[in-house]
């Protein structure tokens, strides 16, 4: 899944946290999501300084949540939902 965030460089998003994000949203929208997010929908990441990626599956006090809206979905030719681009608008 290819996820394009709108607008975080407008909101001052530096770009090493967008990135740890966009791999965060994969996760989310496929986690929760059974087809392919419809425009409107939101979608929520829980973020960390001290663990970007929450890779340690604990929660510290630096954590927080970071709010997106899906713009569009693009679904590719093999009609395989997961293999399309999800682009999102962080709400700030």
């Amino acid at each position: 899944m290819n996820i394009i965030l709108t607008n975080t460089e407008e909101a001052g998003m530096p770009e090493e946290m967008a990135g740890f994000c966009r791999q965060l949203l994969e996760r989310r929208i496929l986690k929760t999501f059974d087809a392919a997010p419809e425009p409107g929908a939101d979608v929520t990441i829980l973020f960390s300084e001290n663990d970007p990626l929450m890779e340690s599956g604990e929660l510290d006090d630096t954590a927080y949540d970071i709010y997106f809206t899906v713009e569009k979905t693009e679904i590719p030719d093999s009609g395989k939902w997961q293999n399309g681009t999800v682009y999102l608008n962080l709400i700030f």
